[in-house]
Formats: structure tokens, C-alpha cells, sequence
């Protein structure tokens, strides 16, 4: 499903498992976001730990990883897509740059999204 930019919310929280691929964003995490930047993140995993403790700048707020599709799209990526949930907010994100390249596709699932006050 594609859609126009979705718009980010001064505060959310949401769960993010993210796989595939050898990036620095590995595990699953719980985040929480105001004004476009993490402000709160919790690894629930030991690479998501290891990501917060070692590279916290690499967790990606929902923002962030639309700018990815964007990029890779831009850029020609053989996969460039984000789900998207009925209120708007994505739920998938899949990026792969070469369909035949070893470990550089990125798969992010979304889950626990609200809004907050």
C-alpha cells in the first residue's frame, strides 16, 4: 500500500522488531519519540541492547524510517515499501537495495503504536 507522508506526531511510542540484513539496528526494541527524536528506548533483546548501549543515534524514530523508503527509491532500491495501518501510521517497512546481494535488505515490523498526550 502506498500512501503520502504519513504525518509524525509531536509524541508517540511504538515497538519496533527490526531483522534481516547486517545493520546496526538489529533486535527489538520499545521507543518512545517527541518532536521527531528518541527520547526513550528500551532493548528487549540482546543485539537491540547492544544497539542502545553501543549506537543509540542508530535507533530510528517512524519518521526516520519512512526517509529510508524515500531513500532507497531514490536511490533504486529493488525494494522500497512501507504498510501502512488504517490511522496512517506504518507497520512494515522492507527495503532490499540488490534483490541478488547477501545481507543488504531491512525489514522493520511495528506494533504497539499510540499516540501521546
Amino acid at each position: 500500500m502506498r500512501q503520502t507522508r504519513w504525518p509524525e506526531p509531536d509524541r508517540y511510542s511504538f515497538r519496533l522488531f527490526s531483522e534481516s540484513g547486517e545493520r546496526g539496528d538489529l533486535g527489538e526494541y520499545r521507543i518512545t519519540v517527541e518532536n521527531g527524536k528518541v527520547v526513550k528506548v528500551i532493548g528487549l533483546d540482546e543485539p537491540a541492547r547492544r544497539t542502545v548501549e553501543d549506537n543509540p543515534q542508530n535507533v530510528p524514530t517512524l519518521g526516520g524510517l519512512l526517509t529510508k523508503v524515500q531513500e532507497a527509491r531514490a536511490g533504486h532500491a529493488d525494494v522500497a515499501r512501507a504498510v501502512f495501518a488504517a490511522d496512517g501510521h506504518p507497520t512494515e517497512v522492507h527495503i532490499d537495495w540488490q534483490k541478488n546481494a547477501i545481507d543488504d535488505e531491512a525489514d522493520y515490523y511495528i506494533t504497539e503504536y499510540r499516540e501521546l498526550p
